[in-house]
């Protein structure tokens, strides 16, 4: 988060010294028409859930457990480094109003899974750890329906409702016992995790406009969703799971652009972008069991770079 904030205020700085070079140029009015462009990001992220087995045989967890704590087990997709290409559009909708939308396809090339048991023996806390490399795919879409409530010669700020769909399948490949002598090699597979969410986005966006150069900022707060979390382990006596449940969250995106008249004024914009969806309430099911959600958390940060063209 430390590195967000410091590029936040780099963003800024970056905007009022543009501005201040540029001061030469009119100040020219919001754009109001169609906006077209394709966007890059350079995202890490995660996927995180627990559960309760305390209502259950602690030998579910481990043969020589007496007693499940809780979280009786986590299981955490770390540094899930990913490539993503988005194209978006943006256009007027009446005198005041607008729609935009997003639609991005990724690919995670890296990254770990961690999990882990938590159980008593002997009233002695123990836990077991594997750990495995991964790889997967994500998806996204975003449509906003908004309206500009305030509008200057350089500034115009507006609110907006949507809808926010995002999908992340990640594979293990192999696995280490931290604490003992099992595994796999690294060529098979372990175990496949895919979590889906459906949101409503409620947000409001800020754009700055002098001369040539632009600063956009929007966040967007989500108060509900659903999410489902599918998960396969191979050498699991009850290998398929699927959680269910509703959550919140919330998104952050900040950009500065600037448009190059020697390109046929194509824009080009750096920015920085943070998404976090929490499951508040759930069960996980396996077999004839269900079992409450502790947590499940899915969330995703980075650069974000930028080609665009307003007509």
């Amino acid at each position: 988060m430390r590195g967000i904030q410091r590029f936040i205020a780099a963003s800024i700085v970056v905007t009022i010294a543009a501005s201040a070079a540029h001061a030469q140029n009119p100040p020219s009015a919001q754009p109001d028409g169609l906006e077209i462009g394709v966007r890059y990001w350079l995202s890490s992220g995660s996927t995180t859930r627990s559960i309760d087995a305390t209502s259950q045989d602690p030998t579910f967890l481990h043969p020589l457990a007496e007693v499940a704590l809780n979280p009786s087990a986590t299981t955490n997709y770390e540094q899930l480094d990913a490539n993503i290409v988005e194209l978006f559009a943006r256009t007027r909708l009446g005198e005041h109003g607008f729609v935009k939308g997003t639609v991005g396809l990724g690919r995670i090339n890296s990254g770990t899974l961690i999990d882990e048991t938590f159980f008593l023996i002997a009233d002695q806390p123990f836990h077991t750890m594997t750990l495995s490399a991964t790889d997967g795919k994500l998806g996204y879409v975003t449509l906003d329906v908004g309206r500009t409530l305030l509008r200057g010669r350089e500034t115009a700020f507006g609110v907006f409702v949507g809808y926010h769909y995002w999908v992340e399948k990640v594979e293990a490949h192999g696995f280490t016992d931290a604490f003992g002598d099992l595994g796999l090699p690294p060529d098979q597979l372990f175990a496949t995790n895919q979590v889906s969410w459906h949101a409503m986005r409620l947000g409001g966006e800020l754009r700055v406009t002098h001369g040539r150069t632009r600063f956009t900022i929007e966040g967007a707060w989500i108060p509900y969703a659903t999410y489902r979390n599918e998960s396969t382990f191979q050498l699991s006596s009850t290998p398929n799971t699927t959680a269910t449940g509703n959550g919140r969250g919330g998104t952050f995106d900040a950009e500065v652009r600037r448009s190059f008249p020697q390109l046929g004024g194509i824009d080009l914009g750096l920015g920085v972008r943070y998404w976090k969806l929490n499951g508040y309430n759930g069960h996980e099911t396996f077999g004839s069991l269900s079992l409450p959600i502790v947590s499940l958390e899915s969330e995703r940060q980075g650069f974000t770079f930028t080609v665009a063209k307003t007509w």
